[in-house]
């Protein structure tokens, strides 16, 4: 299993498009952790409708205010073999 930890801090206009990614990916066996780093935008409701419709999707909420801090709690919780990072702008091809 890939765990992948997403750190996000108000990051609504771009985080659904990088969770998307996720769901396009052929291999299934994966989960991802999305680290709320203290958002006061709409990031909140995009992550729980994401954690709602897959299971594979989980959350975590912080006020690191630190992108590295925000990574460091969701490697905390990671399951899988392997790590794998993932910006709250950017998406897996």
């Amino acid at each position: 299993m890939v765990s992948i930890v997403v750190a996000a801090h108000n990051a609504e206009a771009t985080l659904a498009r990088a969770l998307d990614s996720l769901l396009e990916q052929e291999i299934a066996d994966w989960e991802a952790i999305i680290v709320d780093d203290a958002s006061t935008d709409r990031s909140p409701a995009i992550i729980a409708a994401y954690v709602e419709r897959d299971a594979r999707f989980q959350t975590l909420t912080i006020s690191a205010n630190s992108p590295a801090r925000a990574r460091n709690s969701g490697i905390s919780t990671a399951r899988g073999q392997w790590l794998m990072f993932l910006d709250a702008d950017d998406w897996v091809d």
